[in-house]
């Protein structure tokens, strides 16, 4: 039964915002729950990205990187160039 209710008052909440054009800047808990909400879904993606740097031996357990090479076509002497013309 406690289930059921806790289900229910999920399904009451309404959905958190997802920018910021979505929410009455001036309305304080509202920006409180959008910037909650952007610092949960940044921590989260910083943690995504930090066990894919590791588990491609780029980063150690601490966050220190393993190796400063850069890519190929990342190094002064790359023929690859930036230009977008």
């Amino acid at each position: 039964m406690a289930m059921k209710a806790n289900v229910t008052q999920q399904a009451l909440k309404p959905p958190r915002p997802r920018t910021l054009s979505d929410i009455d800047p001036t309305d304080e808990e509202q920006l409180s729950a959008w910037e909650a909400q952007t610092l949960e879904e940044g921590f989260a993606r910083v943690l995504e990205e930090s066990d894919r740097l590791r588990r491609l031996g780029i980063m150690d357990e601490k966050g220190q990187l393993l190796t400063d090479d850069l890519p190929a076509d990342m190094r002064p002497d790359s023929k690859t160039d930036v230009s977008t013309l």
